[in-house]
């Protein structure tokens, strides 16, 4: 018989006035697992009848073979009761004993499996002890009804770990072995059952530790595991020993904390990966670097920018504000005397812009630091901090070679100009004394005399060009140009109108397109059209009549010196179909006094095409020439419509 219990109850202990209540309580199984004195005397059972293993089913045989007689039919006792029980309604019946008195008994299922028997005498008062049974059953009611309805599955072992009672949410849990989850059932042989049908991988050394655990095997005391099931679930099972010898087991369903567990492990790893990655690409750059919030307060540095003012890492580290870092870097002595009050003014200011700022800290030591101001959406900003001494050396190099170059060139430049100006006068009385030698001495001189005259007369003539060319090259750079609206088509035609001559010799034919009105200096751009066209009328091919193209194109592009602004331009396309040239000379025909033919094939001096870049270049554009030998020459000058900004000006000068 499973071990019992003998219970205090109302009606307990012996059989006096007032004490007429017995009770019994038997588990799922039908076992007697507690009852009072009272039960057994006033049923008149001997005493060693609770020492023997009895069931419900053994009671009420035991009455009905026993001098108890039932009032009704006593026969069917047996079979009444179990019919009742099953359709869990409570039964009743009334017995008489040898000495006629009559004793009611009622036996009442109970939520959860089992059911009670309260036995006591029909003449007896018992509005008292029924009162009490009534509110002790009816708390029971509440309490269980309160267990069935909990999240957590509940389940509660007596002190020889037998099953009293689980609730419902315990059975869905373990849903494969419900029907093992009896009144009466062993713990560790249901604990087994449900790690043998989990998918726990270690779930049989959970078992052997906890048959092994002195808190389960008798003292009080608590055993926490977990529980993989098959249908994904993770549970959380706490099995408490309690003072009195009791097991309380819940079960608790922790399947969307262990995700979220996991969800946050991972993201925890996935921040450290790239904790790790901003960590290493912070401390590999080049530049210091800094990020500070809205007050100044310091979030994180690098190690470069540590080093580049000598800080200790104890000392600037994240939630220093700005001023005191500036203050710091004064009592190292990073600045002079005269730049430390300034340093320190200067720095949170720039912090506290709204927009994007540069600012130059000249330390002490020599080094010029570049510190970049960007502010932060929200608040804050990144400050990036780069040495730039050697940048600074090498701008201030380069100023200075620039200054000194364009010194240069202006001295050659007037030079060039004072030199041609000053060869006119002794070339002048050259040409006018040979003059006088024709006209007065020629009889004298004879054949000879005239002829080395002749060639004296031609060497002036052409030494007169080339100081006229060599002039107006000069005269690009070293006079001032007017620009203002030149309107290409009247310019055009007028150098047209000016060599009217060589194209009627030459019987050239123009196309050209409708030209637009641009900022320019229109004497230049008068010289740069006349140099070119004469070009072509000069390299024509013998026996076919020459065509010159003018084309025009606008386009726009970027500016070199304002990477954020585009230009409005035009292409100028000019093609003669002369003899051409290689295009490797290309780049050659553009230097000053450059021929690819002797004087004898064709005049010139070679100077016009060198005028022609210097104008372009004067004017903020380019000109390329392009050549075919035998199939002719194409010339392309792009130029701003709008006249540049002086810097650009400065530049091109």
């Amino acid at each position: 018989m499973p071990d019992s219990v003998a219970l205090d109850t109302p009606g307990g202990g012996d059989l006096k006035p007032g004490n007429v209540v017995g009770s019994a309580i038997f588990n799922g199984l039908g076992e007697l697992i507690s009852w009072n004195e009272a039960f057994f005397t006033l049923l008149e059972f001997p005493p060693e009848f609770a020492e023997l293993e009895r069931t419900l089913a053994d009671t009420v045989r035991y009455l009905q073979t026993r001098q108890l007689k039932r009032i009704g039919d006593s026969e069917r006792a047996s079979e009444d009761v179990f019919k009742a029980l099953s359709q869990s309604a409570p039964w009743n019946g009334i017995f008489e004993t040898d000495g006629g008195a009559q004793l009611n008994c009622k036996i009442v299922p109970m939520y959860g499996g089992g059911c009670s028997w309260i036995v006591h005498r029909t003449e007896a008062d018992l509005t008292e002890s029924l009162l009490d049974i009534g509110r002790a059953a009816a708390a029971r009611r509440d309490v269980l009804d309160a267990l069935d309805g909990m999240v957590d599955g509940f389940a509660l072992f007596d002190e020889r770990n037998r099953l009293v009672f689980c609730n419902g949410r315990y059975s869905e849990f373990h849903a494969e072995i419900s029907n093992k989850l009896l009144p009466g059932a062993k713990y560790f042989e249901i604990l087994q059952l449900m790690l043998e049908t989990s998918v726990s991988e270690d779930a049989m050394a959970k078992l052997n530790s906890l048959r092994a655990s002195e808190n389960l095997a008798g003292d009080a005391g608590e055993a926490t595991f977990e529980i993989k099931l098959k249908t994904g679930q993770t549970v959380l099972c706490t099995d408490t020993r309690t003072d009195e010898g009791n097991i309380v087991s819940i079960r608790s369903d922790i399947t969307e904390i262990k995700r979220k567990a996991e969800q946050l492990s991972a993201l925890n790893a996935q921040i450290n990966v790239k904790n790790i990655h901003f960590d290493t690409a912070l401390n590999n750059m080049a530049q210091g670097l800094c990020l500070f919030d809205a007050e100044q307060k310091l979030i994180v540095c690098n190690q470069v920018y540590l080093d580049m003012y000598g800080f200790s890492a104890e000392v600037v580290k994240p939630g220093i504000m700005l001023p005191d870092i500036m203050k710091y870097s004064v009592s190292l002595g990073n600045y002079r005397d005269e730049d430390a009050k300034a340093a320190q003014a200067d720095r949170p200011v720039q912090a506290s812009r709204s927009e994007q700022s540069t600012l130059e800290q000249h330390l002490a030591d020599g080094r010029v630091i570049g510190v970049l101001h960007q502010p932060m959406q929200g608040g804050g900003s990144v400050a990036t901090y780069e040495d730039i001494t050697d940048r600074k050396i090498a701008e201030l190099r380069l100023r200075e070679h620039a200054n000194e170059l364009e010194s240069r060139n202006k001295e050659l430049q007037n030079f060039a100009y004072v030199a041609s100006h000053d060869l006119q006068e002794p070339l002048r009385k050259i040409e006018a004394f040979s003059d006088r030698l024709t006209r007065r001495c020629s009889a004298e001189l004879g054949d000879d005399g005239l002829q080395y005259l002749g060639r004296m007369q031609n060497a002036a003539g052409r030494m007169r060009l080339l100081i006229d060319d060599l002039l107006a090259y000069s005269r690009v750079a070293t006079k001032e140009a007017k620009f203002g609206a030149c309107d290409l088509n009247e310019l055009i035609a007028g150098v047209l109108d000016d060599l009217e001559v060589r194209i009627d010799e030459t019987q050239c034919a123009f196309e050209i397109d409708d030209m637009p009105v641009i900022d320019a200096s229109i004497i230049q751009m008068r010289q740069l059209f006349q140099n070119l066209i004469s070009n072509s009328l000069k390299f024509i091919k013998p026996d076919v009549k020459p065509v010159i193209t003018i084309k025009v194109e606008p386009f726009k592009e970027t500016d070199s010196f304002n990477p954020g602004l585009t230009i409005d331009m035009i292409k100028i396309v000019l093609q003669d179909n002369g003899i051409g040239f290689e295009q490797k000379y290309a780049d050659q025909i553009f230097g000053i006094f450059q021929r690819l033919h002797g004087r004898s094939s064709y005049e010139g001096t070679g100077i016009g095409l060198a005028t022609c870049r210097r104008i372009a270049e004067r004017h903020n554009g380019r000109i390329d020439a392009f050549g075919v030998p035998d199939e002719g020459a194409r010339f392309e000058i792009a130029l701003p419509v709008r006249r540049a900004t002086e810097g650009r000006e400065e530049h091109a000068a």
